[in-house]
């Protein structure tokens, strides 16, 4: 059975468009006229809605498996009336292009409706035992002024604001800042929601830069390029890769708005590489008391250094200036080690090897290596050797889902074959997340599986980069610092082993990966890789998570997982000086101990005092905070 989430983001329709922003002769439309017009666009996408499983060409029963994705369609307002365009996306429309053509660096995974509405479907799907009972619907049309339902990527945290804006250009943005500013209105800025935490989610006021995605200037020679926030990660790097150029580091997910991408302190993984805030700059910054700002490397220096990671607090990012690399291949290894070996290869690797990340999987021996490397002209890169088929290397999961369900597995083993290891592996957790026995045997089994996968893969690095984080989750990332690359620490290995024995220790299922990466310092001062005065400093990104099946489960996995983190929070993490990553950095609501351990943990690492004087420039009314900024900054 398919689910079907909507994001219905839209505000009333302005008569005062430009002329050349409609057809010739729509441009003298009544404002009457023009609202008729608008309520039979809701109406068709009510339409649109119920019957979405005909447009997109998904089909499934109840029980049956069909992969997870997002289908992008695009509907356009005539006098004809709507019609339906499904094809490319613009993402590979725009890296066909030669220049910059902001008509086809569009907002994935969104339907235009008209000129000022625009409604997000995702579909996701999941393998259960009993039918889906029957969803009642009704129409959006009547309710859609002031229903708009937020889900962040991890499906952990909501919102329903009361007010939702998405203007179209800059001038509209500094209206509904100002706007809001005068009332004293709460306004919170939302990209793609891809934060586990909910970290842009409020149920005041939220304005979504979606329609202000267009690629503004590329300079080949100097690799700079000039973008607007809204724009994700994945339609700027499909642009630019026609100019030769790409961005400098990636994080697992490239759905991302470039805003919030900088904004949080996101990270990929590579030593000499610092986190993705760092590519930025410069950038122009849509502020309540100042109006727009333009800070750079060159301009307005503290500011621009506060701003770069500032967390949606000091105004709306509308534009970012990056600085990119030329586009390049990466050649990527994946192999299993044991934890002895990875000890004791673990420095020349961290020299050696451009990306580097370990996937530890708890109550095994076992760590998944993936080492990447750009491939240096007129060298001839390993030629893949297959010594497993795709069905013989996930034969390991499905083997074990056959003995879990007997009797209903064998019937779909050929649909579940072209499922990914991801996908299967979350399947088997949700038949008893919480025993940790079974948790055991999913480990062992996954870990069989990616032996099973050990080998080469050659690809653009936006491509290679990119992570398969699997389904509905948990999780916790930290950022600690351990020494340099030229004298390690060793906290960072030091900190999985102590993770691991207090894992086992205390019986605590969970399941793999442990995902583990490495980033050079950022000049950000509220990066979690921030190292004022020490800029050769090396730190490591450490995850841990838990899956959530689609049942009754959810609230026992959702404890149990707090407590795992607890237990982190409580024996590693003061004594690494590790601190969350922002867009993973759960507040906690009711235990006023942990939220004051939590702010501790923040003002040893950030200049708070400095951040909350930014604040009261830029803000004095607090109206771009939430209430997980306002907790942690004690606002």
């Amino acid at each position: 059975m398919a689910f079907v989430e909507t994001f219905y983001a839209g505000h009333k329709p302005s008569c005062r468009l430009a002329d050349e922003a409609l057809p010739k002769d729509e441009s003298e439309e009544s404002c009457s006229d023009r609202s008729e017009q608008v309520v039979s666009m809701k109406r068709a996408a009510a339409q649109l809605r119920r019957s979405f499983s005909i447009v997109s060409g998904f089909s499934g029963a109840p029980g049956s498996v069909q992969p997870c994705r997002l289908q992008w369609l695009h509907l356009q307002h005539s006098q004809r009336g709507l019609a339906t365009a499904a094809g490319e996306t613009a993402s590979q429309i725009a890296a066909q292009l030669k220049k910059p053509d902001p008509r086809f660096l569009g907002i994935a995974g969104s339907i235009f409706i008209g000129a000022s509405a625009a409604l997000i479907i995702s579909v996701s799907t999941s393998f259960r035992k009993e039918p889906e009972p029957a969803i009642q619907h009704h129409d959006p049309a009547e309710d859609y002024e002031n229903e708009h339902h937020i889900v962040n990527w991890s499906e952990t945290h909501e919102c329903r604001p009361k007010r939702f804006y998405q203007p179209e250009t800059h001038e509209e943005l500094e209206a509904l800042v100002a706007e809001a500013h005068a009332k004293g209105e709460k306004l919170r800025c939302v990209g793609s929601a891809i934060s586990p935490n909910g970290l842009a989610m409020s149920n005041e006021g939220i304005v979504s830069l979606s329609l202000m995605d267009k690629l503004i200037a590329v300079d080949s020679r100097t690799g700079l390029v000039t973008v607007q926030a809204g724009a994700r990660v994945q339609e700027v790097a499909d642009a630019i890769k026609a100019y030769g150029l790409t961005l400098a580091n990636y994080a697992s997910v490239r759905e991302q708005t470039i805003g919030g991408f900088t904004q949080v302190g996101a990270h990929g993984t590579g030593v000499h590489l610092s986190t993705v805030d760092d590519q930025v700059i410069a950038m122009r910054l849509v502020t309540p008391s100042k109006g727009t700002i333009t800070l750079s490397k060159d301009h307005n220096v503290e500011m621009f250094h506060m701003a770069r990671v500032g967390l949606g607090c000091l105004g709306v990012v509308s534009e970012v200036t990056l600085q990119c690399v030329p586009a390049h291949h990466l050649l990527e290894h994946t192999y299993v080690s044991t934890h002895k070996e990875v000890r004791r290869r673990h420095a020349r690797l961290l020299k050696d090897k451009k990306h580097l990340k370990y996937m530890w999987i708890p109550y095994t021996d076992k760590v998944v290596v993936t080492t990447c490397n750009p491939i240096k002209p007129g060298r001839q890169p390993p030629k893949p050797r297959e010594l497993y088929t795709l069905q013989e290397q996930k034969a390991p999961l499905l083997d074990l889902l056959v003995k879990a369900e007997p009797t209903r597995i064998p019937a779909q083993r050929s649909e579940l074959e072209a499922q990914s290891g991801a996908y299967l592996r979350d399947l088997l957790l949700a038949i008893n997340p919480l025993d940790k026995d079974w948790v055991v045997k999913v480990n062992q089994a996954e870990a069989e599986f990616w032996r099973r996968s050990e080998g080469y893969r050659i690809g653009w690095s936006d491509d290679i980069l990119g992570f398969d984080c699997g389904g509905k989750q948990w999780v916790l990332e930290v950022s600690f610092p351990t020494g340099t690359l030229r004298n390690n620490s060793g906290a960072d290995l030091n900190y999985v082993e102590e993770l691991l024995e207090m894992i086992e220790t205390n019986n605590i299922p969970a399941p793999a990966p442990l995902e583990q990466r490495w980033t050079g310092a950022s000049a950000s001062d509220m990066s979690p890789a921030s190292a004022p005065g020490a800029p050769d400093t090396l730190f490591s990104w450490l995850g841990i998570i838990m899956y959530m099946p689609r049942d009754g489960q959810v609230a026992a996995v959702t404890n149990k997982f707090r407590d795992y983190a607890r237990k982190c929070e409580s024996l590693l993490l003061k004594k690494y000086g590790a601190v969350e990553h922002w867009a993973k950095m759960e507040v906690p609501d009711r235990n006023y101990a942990e939220l004051r351990a939590l702010r501790e943990r923040v003002n040893v690492r950030y200049p708070v005092p400095k951040f909350n004087a930014a604040r009261r420039e830029l803000d004095p009314k607090n109206i771009m905070g939430n209430h997980i900024t306002d907790s942690i900054f004690k606002t």
